[in-house]
């Protein structure tokens, strides 16, 4: 049996005790967690289920901690704001740490490191951020790409289109609504590789760093929740199944 056959096995094995486990957790309270209805391969919903990278990371670690939660199905911006009304306690949506941020809510520990690119149609040409002066983007609002594009309106001088999910800012670029987005280049790169989106291309393949995304409550609140996030990415990382949970995305 090859090696990567028996990974395949062992995680489906572990996934399998982590389902079976659900109705015998011992915490009292039950967490409402949020996650993104379009962001793949992080998270999406499909079939009646949130499905994903984060879907699957979140589970394990409430396996490993005894964490009861219920998976909301959100866009984006309803995450974001639903946060903040307290009508969620958390949320696993590919939310990067950012210092802005940091003044509205806690993070656990970054559980996968990201990184901003520039997307426009696939048969334009732009190689600098300055040639795209006066051009249209659009994003989604709240994200790190919008707060990019705010921030650096001095260069870019754009008018911004904000819109709630992934799908919606290709449909814009496909159709000529706006120009470019700049998004998070491994959920973009997923996106197009495995022709999810069509009709646009990664022009500029890193633009900002490489953020983090954390896992995310409101500032003040579930610190215990926080706690536990860490201590299960911890142990989930060491047993492996955390590189297991990569792979079955690649």
């Amino acid at each position: 049996m090859g090696s990567k056959l028996k990974e395949v096995i062992k995680y489906f094995f572990l996934m399998f005790i982590t389902f079976s486990s659900f109705s015998a957790l011992a915490t009292n309270e039950i967490y409402h967690i949020g996650c993104d209805i379009d962001y793949k391969p992080f998270s999406w919903y499909e079939d009646g289920e949130c499905k994903g990278i984060e879907v699957d990371i979140l589970k394990n670690i409430a396996r490993e901690e005894n964490i009861s939660f219920v998976l909301v199905p959100l866009n984006f911006g309803e995450i974001m704001s639903k946060l903040i009304e307290k009508e969620i306690d958390g949320a696993i949506a590919g939310i990067n740490l950012t210092e802005e941020r940091k003044h509205f809510f806690d993070f656990s520990v970054g559980y996968y490191e990201s990184g901003l690119s520039l997307i426009i149609r696939e048969d334009e040409i732009v190689r600098r951020l300055d040639s795209l002066y006066g051009k249209r983007a659009v994003v989604k609002k709240g994200s790190t790409g919008a707060l990019f594009v705010e921030d650096h309106l001095d260069v870019l001088g754009s008018k911004i289109l904000y819109v709630t999910s992934s799908s919606e800012i290709f449909d814009a670029i496909r159709n000529h609504k706006a120009d470019y987005t700049i998004d998070d280049y491994p959920v973009v790169n997923y996106q197009i590789t495995n022709g999810i989106q069509k009709g646009v291309k990664i022009a500029i393949k890193s633009i900002a760093g490489s953020p983090k995304h954390g896992f995310t409550v409101l500032k003040g609140t579930h610190k215990e929740l926080i706690r536990l996030f860490d201590e299960g990415l911890y142990k989930i990382k060491d047993n492996g199944i955390y590189d297991l949970i990569l792979k079955k995305y690649q």
